[in-house]
Parts: C-alpha cells; structure tokens; sequence
C-alpha cells in the first residue's frame, strides 16, 4: 500500500494537530491577551510584561529540572493531561478575579503551567506520533498562533468598544450626583469624546473613582469574562479531545507513526517497544547535548525568531493604533491571514527542503519585517508586520522540528525537552525588552527600536544557521554510540 504524504494523517493523528492547536490558543490567550488590550487594567503594559518575563524564566528553570524525568517518561499524555487541568483552572482565575495580587498570582502561574501544557508536553506527543512528518504537522497546528493573535485583539477592543457607553454612563451619573467629581472625572470623559477610548479606559482604571465605585468595576469585570469565555470554552474542548482519542504512542490505539500503513501491528509495536527501551540507554546525555554546536544554533535561532513574534504581538495595539490611518483590525486580521500561509508554507518548506533551510527563509523575513520597520509610515509598518506574521506560526515549529530532523527517534525527547526551556529563556524578556523600546520612562518613543531589534536578530539567526552542519551531528553520534558499544548505521545520513 503507497503511504499517502500530504494531509493523511488519519483520524487520531488529526485529533492530535487539533489538540496541539488548541493548546497553543489557551497558551496563547490567557498569557499574551492581559499583555495587549487588558494590560490598562492589571497595571498596564510594563508591569504586565515584567510578570510574563519573570514567570518565563520560573518556568524554564522548572523545566530544566523536569527534563531528565520527562525524557524518560512512559506516560507524556497523563504528564499533558494534568498540565492541561491546572491551566484551565488558572484560567478562570485570570478571567474572573478582579487586578490586584490574587490576579497577579493566578497571571504569574498560568504563564509557567500553560507553557508546559503546550510547547513541551505535547511538543513531545507530536515527536513520537510524528518523527518524519512533523514538519507538515506542526505547520497546521501553529496556524493557532496567526489565527489567534489575528482575533484577539480585534475581538477584545470590540467587547470593550460595546462596554464602553456603559461605563461613560456610570461616569456621568456619578458627576451629576456629585459635582465635586467633575474636576477629576472631566478629562477622562474628555480623552473619550476625543476618541481616545484606550486613553479613556487606561485614565478611568487607575483612578481613585474607579476604585471606589463598585457599579463600574462591575461592567468591567464582566467585560473581560466575556472577552475571555469564547477561548476558555474552545480550550475546554482541545483538552477534552486529548483525553477521549490520543495515547503516548499511536501503536497504543490501532494507529501507525506517521500514519504509514505499510506496516503491520505487529511490526509497528515491535518499534515502538524498541523505542522505549532505546530511550532508556540514549547517548545524547545533556553533557554531550550542550556540547554540539548545531543544537544551539538551532535552539537560538528558534528563541529568535520566538522573540520577535512574542514581543511584537504583545504590543500590536500600541504599535499599530500610532498611526491613525491604520486601522487595527484590519492589520490584525492581515497578521492572520499572512501568518497562517506562513506557517503552513514554511511547514511544507521544512519537510520539503529541511529544517535548516526553512529556518534560514524565516531569517531572512526577520530581517526584512525589522528593516522595514524602521520606515515611519503606516503602510511600511502595515507590511512589517506581516513579514513578521509569515514566521510567527513557524517559530512554535521549529523547536520539535529541529529536534526530530537530526536526532535518533529514540533520542528526540532528550534534545527537545533541553532545547525548549532554554530557547524559552531567550524569549522570555522579549515582551518587557519590547514594551521597554516602545515605551522607556517617556511614554511612547514609537516603534523603530522595537524593529531594529527583530532585524538584528534576524541576522543573528541567519549566521547561526548558516554554520548549522547536520554531518556533525551524525559524527557526534557515532562518536558516542561507539563508546556506549552500540552499532553505528547510516540513520542519520542524508538529513536535510
């Protein structure tokens, strides 16, 4: 039987992708959303930002320590399934509790659970139902990132938009009941009837009004429940569908790796037994790990390229609202367009071409997005920031893709679950190092900063992968493999 290349990925492979996606929207949405739109009402933008950083880095240190257990676990879906619990109930804490410390603690967590949900415990699941399409699969499961920066954004400021007589109402009443109210809450009515409704909502926020007036507090927290339940309730469903259809393995409930059905069961268990066990006696330690050259040039150019997709969207309404002739939605909805081509094409390029030079193309956007960046004008910015939207989904791919295109199946699991906590402490400070460049101790000082950074990281990236030799990889192997008393084989020869 001719095993079919394209998008045959068979039913419990496509539940897979689906529960993947889905876990990239809940990372997505409950860690980037207070950093956008809601960040007026948890502090603003730089407190937000410097939660997210410092709870990144937590995050990585407790993954480094996990690594060891998680490489050699038999049981990932459970690891993934509790992993996905926790960040649902966290996620009712970020939507319901009002700001203040209890928020900031449900924030802080959530940003360290759901990373581990998404981007390492399924990462892993992918590597072992996928080891030689994962390119093409992680491709459509990070069309999530595009799709959700593309609606969240617009959905919240249209929730907020539709709040927003309320809230000038409440304001109203209470000046006609109190004059002594009109000195303070005159201007902020004034930033809204001068169409400032983001100055507006920052100004009444921090407010001693607002602190003190339960009805309005009300609408606002009501408002953002609202913007968040669609999310919550989708993030619900992708983590019932990895309880009720995946298993560790797809050998585990009738399906084949790579969904190649020219074995028989038989033969398909029989590799997956000798997986495990290879797992047990790989010689890709993390002393010899961090001693290959290509595995950081691989892990930074992801972090990169993670940095700049990160930080930028994390302040997409600052940027893009700079210029008044742009309008917001409309650029978000082009970020999730162009970002979902990209992510798709790039991942057709990966399994195609090879990881490498599908890493080396997304530099090479990096650049571009960032040169073009420094150009101030609404429309150069309009197409910066969907040369940025082009690599964004694929940045999420990489990391599982590098990692399962030059090592041993059997050793898949020890270079990814090193190589994702570090490439996430590169990127972690990308959203306090952006609001940082766009905003200082001065306000705004507009977007160019912002952009030379994602062009120097793009060259950056481009050297790193320039240099990335898949041969040396295949000489460290047999290196080890013949001091362990393993048999050498030609394996890894010819990864492109």
């Amino acid at each position: 039987m001719k095993v079919k290349k394209g998008i045959d990925f068979g039913f419990r492979g496509w539940m897979l992708i689906i529960y993947q996606a889905i876990a990239y929207i809940t990372f997505q949405s409950f860690t980037q959303y207070p950093l956008n739109i809601l960040a007026p009402f948890y502090g603003g933008s730089q407190k937000v930002a410097n939660i997210y950083s410092i709870c990144a880095v937590v995050g990585i240190l407790v993954q480094i320590v996990l690594a060891g257990v998680v490489a050699r676990m038999k049981k990932i879906r459970l690891f993934g399934t509790i992993l996905g619990a926790v960040t649902l109930i966290l996620a009712l804490g970020v939507m319901l509790l009002p700001a203040g410390t209890t928020w900031d603690i449900a924030y802080a967590l959530i940003n360290v659970i759901s990373v581990l949900y998404a981007t390492f415990a399924l990462g892993i699941l992918i590597g072992q139902w996928f080891p030689t399409r994962k390119g093409v699969v992680m491709g459509i499961a990070t069309l999530a990132f595009p799709i959700a920066n593309g609606l969240l954004g617009p959905f919240a400021s249209s929730v907020f938009g539709k709040s927003i007589p309320a809230l000038a109402g409440a304001i109203g009443g209470a000046m006609a009941q109190d004059g002594a109210l009109a000195p303070v809450l005159g201007p902020i009515m004034g930033l809204l009837e001068s169409g400032n409704s983001d100055g507006f909502i920052s100004a009444l926020v921090t407010s001693d009004f607002f602190a003190g007036n339960a009805a309005v507090r009300g609408v606002v927290s009501s408002t953002i429940a609202g913007a968040f339940l669609p999310f919550f309730i989708v993030s619900v469903i992708g983590w019932l569908i990895g309880i009720i259809f995946i298993k560790d393995y797809p050998e585990e409930c009738g399906a084949f790796r790579d969904n190649d059905r020219n074995m028989t069961p038989e033969v398909a268990k029989s590799m997956m037994e000798a997986e495990i066990e290879n797992k047990k006696t790989s010689v890709w330690t993390y002393l010899h790990t961090i001693k290959c050259k290509e595995f950081w040039f691989g892990t930074i150019c992801t972090a990169l390229l993670l940095s700049c997709s990160i930080g930028l969207m994390s302040q997409s309404n600052a940027i893009i609202t700079y210029y008044p002739e742009l309008d917001y939605t409309v650029v978000m909805m082009l970020v999730m367009v162009f970002g979902i081509i990209g992510s798709y094409v790039l991942g057709l390029l990966d399994a195609a071409l090879g990881t490498r030079k599908a890493m080396i193309i997304s530099s090479c956007l990096m650049i571009i997005g960032g040169l073009l960046g420094q150009i101030n004008n609404g429309t150069a910015l309009m197409i910066a920031m969907i040369f940025v939207a082009l690599f964004m989904g694929a940045a999420s791919n990489f990391g599982v893709s590098c990692a399962a295109q030059y090592w041993r199946r059997e050793d898949f699991s020890r270079i990814f679950t090193l190589s994702s906590p570090i490439g996430s402490m590169i990127s972690s400070a990308s959203p306090a190092l952006v609001a940082a460049l766009l905003f200082g101790a001065t306000g705004y000082k507009g977007h160019s900063g912002a952009f030379l950074f994602v062009a120097i990281s793009g060259v950056v990236a481009l050297v790193v992968m320039l240099l990335y030799r898949p041969g040396h990889i295949k000489d460290m192997d047999d290196k080890y493999r013949a001091a362990a008393g393993k048999p050498l084989d030609d394996a890894l020869v010819g990864r492109k």
